[in-house]
């Protein structure tokens, strides 16, 4: 009969290797960033990422993911390695492509934060106390005016530059070969009418030769 024989190992001799980490064998490339649990996005098939990492807690990266980004595919954004290829954040237009054409650049706060949240683009957060530090305060009736009448003229796209602040520019002359140019320069409806108002007519008839005079 044969009996097998087993080696006792000394206790002392395992205490090194009885809590082995990953990082017991690998060096943190993350610098502690992420923690000590390597598993938690990382197997031992393949080190490399190649799908989306379920449960990755983004905050940890310094970017928190909010609304809608919740829903983008990691490889949306990280074409590259994750740890080797970070991306700029500081500004939504480092990812997004800017959809007003340039109608804001040159602007201190320049980016679609200022307006939009990551909840969805649709929508804007620029409000009529903002609108009264721009070159067109919006007064009177003009407060009750949809953005897009003057923003969105030709129903398809936003335009916020150079989009005229004169009455011609957006009103159509509906004196025009009835009362002389000279009563009206510029095309200026201010001359004549308000912006609370259009009903509201403040005409000095004695600019013309027909002065009004007696019980009107």
């Amino acid at each position: 009969m044969t009996i097998a024989w087993v080696q006792r190992i000394p206790i002392k001799s395992l205490q090194k290797v009885i809590d082995i980490k990953c990082l017991t064998c690998h060096e943190d490339s993350h610098n502690d960033k992420f923690g000590e649990n390597c598993t938690s996005c990382h197997s031992q098939n393949s080190f490399s990422i190649k799908g989306k990492l379920s449960g990755f807690n983004h905050d940890l990266t310094g970017y928190t993911l909010t609304g809608r980004h919740q829903d983008v595919d990691c490889r949306k954004c990280h074409l590259e390695t994750y740890m080797t290829a970070p991306l700029p954040h500081d500004l939504c237009k480092k990812c997004h492509e800017d959809y007003h054409k340039g109608d804001f650049s040159g602007l201190a706060d320049n980016d679609c934060k200022v307006c939009h949240s990551t909840e969805g683009f649709a929508g804007s957060s620029f409000d009529f106390e903002r609108h009264e530090k721009t070159a067109f305060p919006l007064q009177g009736a003009h407060l009750a005016t949809p953005c897009i009448a003057c923003h969105k003229k030709d129903g398809q796209n936003w335009k916020f530059r150079n989009i005229g602040n004169k009455c011609y520019q957006c009103h159509d002359n509906i004196h025009e070969g009835y009362i002389s140019e000279k009563y009206i320069p510029d095309d200026n409806c201010a001359f004549c009418h308000s912006n609370e108002s259009w009903a509201n007519v403040t005409f000095d008839h004695d600019k013309t030769t027909f002065s009004l005079v007696g019980n009107i």
